[in-house]
């Protein structure tokens, strides 16, 4: 290649190859960029599914049914009825007239229990029949 610069001709040649850095190293490539890591998301807790169930018990009977629970997150127990009928609940085993952790019992078969676990696990869901009835039994977060 020639070029003129200030009324000098230059004569020059242009090589595809680098040459060498100084001192004999080889040349290195550039360091690879470094990507962020992905973090996964943060787990998200399992949300129980609620009950909605109807049955009926005779008089003095005690119908059980379980639900997990999760800690900290309040429980809302419900019973409808036209006759009498009680709600009693129990973490952990199945709460009888005598031994339960809360109960509703009122001349009606509309119950209400408000529940808020200190841990994660099974709640029992006891009806019993103060009176032979009909019954529907719902939980629910509020």
């Amino acid at each position: 290649m020639k070029l003129l610069v200030l009324g000098i001709v230059v004569s020059m040649s242009v090589s595809a190859h680098a040459a060498p850095p100084v001192g004999g190293a080889q040349p290195q490539k550039p360091p690879a960029p470094v990507m962020p890591a992905l973090k996964a998301a943060p787990a998200r807790p399992v949300i129980p599914a609620h009950l909605n169930v109807s049955g009926s018990v005779a008089a003095g009977q005690v119908k059980v049914y379980t639900i997990a629970v999760v800690a900290g997150r309040t429980l809302f127990v419900r019973t409808f009825s036209a006759h009498d009928v009680d709600l009693y609940i129990q973490v952990g085993q199945a709460p009888t007239t005598e031994a339960y952790l809360a109960r509703g019992y009122t001349t009606s078969g509309n119950e209400t229990i408000k529940y808020t676990p200190a841990s994660n696990g099974t709640l029992y869901i006891g009806v019993h029949g103060y009176q032979a009835a009909s019954f529907t039994v719902r939980t629910a977060d509020h």
